[in-house]
């Protein structure tokens, strides 16, 4: 049995048949999700056995840039610049 055909038979056994393997990149795709930790994890969710203290979630902060002032673009702008190329440097060094 080809990777394709093994694919498809374990899209079929969860459920998943409407998802078409198209080559072998998608089948090894596939074939390395872990079909069972997602159904225990779904599950968990189904149930909300997942979060045990709802009080300590948090709203993330994020940045909508349509609603910054012009200097306040500039100074993202920047940091953005500056904090990849940083990056860059530190993982390149």
């Amino acid at each position: 049995m080809n990777k394709i055909e093994e694919a498809r038979k374990l899209l079929k056994e969860y459920h998943q048949e409407h998802i078409n393997v198209e080559n072998e990149e998608m089948a090894e795709q596939i074939l390395n999700i872990d079909f069972e930790k997602m159904q225990e994890l779904y599950e968990l969710a189904i149930n909300k056995k997942c979060v045990n203290n709802i009080e300590n979630i948090e709203p993330v902060k994020a940045i909508n840039p349509a609603k910054l002032k012009e200097d306040e673009k500039l100074i993202k702008k920047f940091y953005d610049k500056t904090f990849y190329k940083e990056r860059w440097i530190n993982e390149n060094d």
